[in-house]
């Protein structure tokens, strides 16, 4: 095992952030808690059980049901102080970032079944995020667009997602691990905000309070990257800029944020999960690449709190710019100029010296130095020692100084201990 760990860290760069985000280590999951106690019935817990099991089997979504009477100081006992929930029994749904709202169900065996069941399949599905999934497993990642009430303001949205998706395109011959299909974009339309109000509700957004265009970024196992971006950070460079990270090796220096995006509620079959093997060359669910994105993780740097201001991310693409210097030729006196045959040579010393002038103070000199410098003319390695003598001559004899006092300390310590081991 010892050996396995220690080529753990060679074999890191083999991975790109795609593959890190398409791996899940369960510390992001999703929840559904049941809540009883002592006065629900045996039978309306066995049912809610098992629709919880037979509904949220294969998906990134775990399952509890507590008693509150037997458990009052379980951790998610919390959710029923926030929602005020009085009256069992009750579901919540809840989030890896703090999220969660109340699950209406019945309170009889029956409607209790039949209603959680149907809310199961409300949390975790639906058309959008269906497609949203596909395309990130399939795709290098996905852009959705979330439209705005402003026709202008959503081509703009859509012209500047393409733009990004076509340069990530152009680029990807340049990845560290290829990928085999480019970007999407993909839009969320306002007539299906109401279809798709659980994918707004995890993207931290209201449909009826959406005025104006707004994106967010999945990729891998419909994970997430970076914050979904506000109307003015919806641009072509910011948007080319968190789609390149996709592509970029996963070393040890990323911020570890941008590798660990929440994926949203969804269902993982075993259909779903070959096709996202097969798109990255390797199985997300063995133990061992677990373990070893795991590592990969805990080396990382991570910065607390949000990803900050969008706007820093608004730059050139990849960190890339060009930016086209002009010489002038200056203004010579003809008389001065030279035959046309002969080029004018500058040294690299004048060119340092002329930017140092125009762009640092200009050093202190000790002129005594200066003028031996410049004065000063040897003939051989006796002239240059009597020229170094008048400046170094005393930090010479201090160090000499020095050195013989410990040496004589370290005599004297010495014969000291050897006279006390005769004796």
């Amino acid at each position: 095992m010892a050996a396995l760990l220690s080529t753990l860290p060679a074999q890191a760069c083999r991975y790109n952030v795609r593959d890190v985000g398409s791996v899940d280590l369960g510390y992001d999951s999703w929840y559904i808690f049941g809540f009883v106690d002592e006065q629900t019935a045996d039978e309306v817990v066995s049912g809610l059980k098992e629709v919880i099991s037979s509904k949220l089997s294969d998906t990134n979504v775990l399952s509890e049901i507590i008693n509150v009477d037997d458990s009052p100081a379980h951790p998610a006992m919390e959710l029923v102080t926030r929602h005020s929930i009085d009256s069992y029994p009750a579901v919540v749904f809840a989030g890896p970032e703090q999220q969660s709202r109340v699950v209406k169900i019945g309170k009889t065996a029956e409607t209790a079944a039949s209603t959680l069941g149907a809310a199961i399949e409300h949390l975790i599905g639906s058309p959008k995020r269906r497609e949203i999934r596909q395309a990130a497993v399939t795709t290098y990642g996905v852009v959705l667009l979330i439209e705005g009430k402003d026709a202008e303001e959503n081509k703009r949205a859509v012209a500047a997602a393409q733009a990004a998706v076509k340069t990530i395109g152009e680029n990807m011959d340049y990845l560290p691990k290829p990928i085999d299909k480019p970007p999407l974009v993909l839009t969320l339309e306002q007539k299906s905000f109401e279809q798709e109000e659980m994918l707004l509700w995890f993207l931290g957004l209201k449909g009826k309070e959406i005025v104006r265009p707004h994106a967010a970024v999945f990729y891998g196992r419909a994970r997430q990257i970076g914050p979904v971006l506000k109307p003015e950070e919806v641009t072509e460079d910011i948007l080319t800029n968190i789609l390149s990270i996709i592509g970029a090796d996963c070393e040890c220096g990323l911020d570890r944020r941008w590798m660990e995006g929440v994926m949203f509620p969804a269902k993982w079959d075993p259909k779903i999960r070959a096709e996202l093997a097969k798109s990255l060359g390797f199985d997300p669910d063995n133990p061992m690449v677990k373990m070893e994105i795991s590592m990969i993780l805990r080396k990382g740097p991570a910065s607390r709190g949000g990803f900050g201001d969008m706007s820093l991310l608004g730059g050139s693409p990849f960190g890339y710019q060009e930016i086209e210097v002009v010489f002038e030729e200056p203004d010579k006196d003809p008389a001065d100029s030279e035959p046309n045959d002969v080029a004018e040579t500058v040294k690299p010393d004048e060119v340092i010296a002329s930017v140092v002038e125009t762009t640092s103070p200009e050093p202190h000199v000790e002129e005594p130095i200066a003028v031996a410098a410049t004065e000063t003319s040897l003939t051989g390695p006796q002239e240059a020692v009597a020229t170094a003598e008048g400046g170094l001559d005393t930090s010479f004899i201090i160090a000499i100084a020095i050195l013989g006092v410990i040496g004589v300390a370290v005599v004297a310590v010495g014969v000291l201990i050897f006279r006390k081991a005769q004796s």
